[in-house]
């Protein structure tokens, strides 16, 4: 766009031979850029194409949010679903050792065959615990996806 600028100012200098000691100036210019070269309107296209680029990863960072939400919530049924799987794999671990225990009583195994049942029980019990875990940690993940944490 057009641009003014007005400058003034008075000078003094003392010297007897001159008529007028003082003097005052006033200047006035304009100026304005009739043609450019194009650079506005390549400026303004950058521009334009800065706030498109912005826009895309704006809503690809939107995407990637909703697909984090989605596998943290997934991750939550999954270790959900497992802990349960895993609660009657320790039942069906709890039946198996009293089974062999009663066997072994009666004479019908081994000592062998008891301490594997106990070995089973305790992996399925430990197998729970890191399944909980899990699940918590994907509870925290699934939280933290949604902004609560």
């Amino acid at each position: 766009g057009p641009q003014l600028a007005l400058n003034g100012g008075y000078d003094y200098q003392e010297n007897q031979f001159l008529v007028h000691e003082g003097v005052w100036s006033a200047t006035l210019g304009l100026q304005w850029n009739v043609f450019d070269g194009g650079i506005v309107r390549h400026q303004a296209g950058a521009t334009t194409r800065q706030a498109i680029a912005l826009q895309q990863q704006r809503e690809d960072l939107a995407s990637e949010i909703k697909l984090e939400v989605r596998q943290a919530w997934l991750d939550v049924q999954e270790t959900r679903k497992r802990t349960v799987v895993i609660e009657n794999a320790i039942a069906q671990a709890e039946e198996n050792l009293t089974v062999n225990r009663d066997r072994y009583e009666n004479g019908l195994s081994t000592n062998t065959e008891v301490l594997d049942a106990e070995t089973l029980r305790t992996r399925s019990q430990n197998n729970h615990s890191n399944a909980v875990y899990d699940a918590v940690m994907a509870v925290f993940q699934l939280q933290r996806a949604t902004g609560e944490l």
